[in-house]
């Protein structure tokens, strides 16, 4: 994840400084950063990495609670879905298009799938 790790790191502390996945799951990880939030994690909890491996979105957290493993468990399932490239609908590891082209900007529409959009400056 490039042009967006700025904007989750600037916003959500427990986050690791360094996210390695694309930047297809931006608003898959914002949603979950979110939901932690919401559930008023316990003092110490931290996400100390996140990666994809083989397509699918890995998160390791330390010092949460059920609250927060649930919200990490959901954004996973969610992400199954994702093509990490671009955001868009997937089958397999990455989306048709992005396979086929090896690159992450196709974008299939998947707003049914995902919650709104909100920006990581609260617009």
């Amino acid at each position: 994840m490039d042009q967006s790790t700025g904007k989750l790191l600037d916003r959500f502390a427990f986050l690791p400084p360094e996210l390695d996945c694309g930047d297809g799951w931006y608003q898959v990880l914002f949603d979950l950063c979110k939901a932690i939030e919401d559930t008023t994690p316990p003092t110490g909890f931290r996400i100390i990495k996140v990666f994809d491996k083989y397509g699918e979105l890995k998160v390791y957290s330390v010092g949460g609670n059920c609250a927060t493993r649930l919200c990490i468990s959901e954004a996973v399932d969610l992400a199954a879905d994702v093509c990490s490239g671009c955001g868009g609908l997937k089958e397999e590891q990455k989306c048709e298009r992005c396979k086929k082209d090896d690159v992450g900007d196709c974008a299939p529409d998947i707003s049914a799938a995902l919650p709104p959009k909100v920006e990581a400056d609260g617009k």
